[in-house]
């Protein structure tokens, strides 16, 4: 079931923080305007396929949640929601491979292939749109890392599940 983007803003409740109210009011006009010019006012191209989406791979002991995953126009995007200070793109692209990765062959997909990746940081009111990193360089760093863990160097300096992320 849809809603209408044009009542989004009954999301932002009165229970929020001032503070909260103007994020979630920045990203509701955002998200409003960034579908009303990709979609050129048809909303019906525009299919959120699925929320926290849990995504696990048993062979690289991985998982993941991804915030959202839409189709536009037959293109799926992997979407992010942040909050921290910035945007570090490299870290978010790895970050899109390896949920890339994760996605492969899922039937969310239907055959489809994902384009690409959106993080959206409300908090400084910044979007990126980028490519995910190549699967040869997930693999390389998935590789590595089960290398460090079955030898016992694994010595991380991030948690154990973020570690391919934020050290390869």
């Amino acid at each position: 079931h849809k809603i209408n983007p044009a009542d989004w803003d009954m999301f932002i409740l009165p229970e929020y923080t001032p503070y909260e109210q103007r994020m979630l009011s920045w990203f509701v006009n955002f998200e409003r305007n960034r579908l009303l010019k990709i979609c050129d006012g048809d909303f019906e191209l525009w299919e959120p396929v699925a929320r926290e989406i849990k995504v696990v791979n048993q062979e690289y002991e991985l998982r993941g949640i991804i915030d959202r995953l839409d189709c536009i126009d037959d293109k799926m995007i992997i979407v992010e929601y942040k909050t921290t200070k910035s945007i570090y793109k490299p870290s978010m692209m790895k970050e899109f491979g390896f949920y890339k990765l994760l996605l492969k062959d899922h039937p969310l997909l239907q055959g489809r292939k994902i384009d690409g990746g959106c993080v959206i940081n409300p908090r400084v009111r910044q979007v990126e749109f980028m490519n995910t990193s190549y699967e040869s360089t997930i693999l390389k760093a998935l590789n590595k890392f089960k290398e460090a863990k079955e030898s016992g160097v694994f010595n991380p300096t991030c948690s154990g599940a973020k570690y391919p992320i934020c050290k390869m």
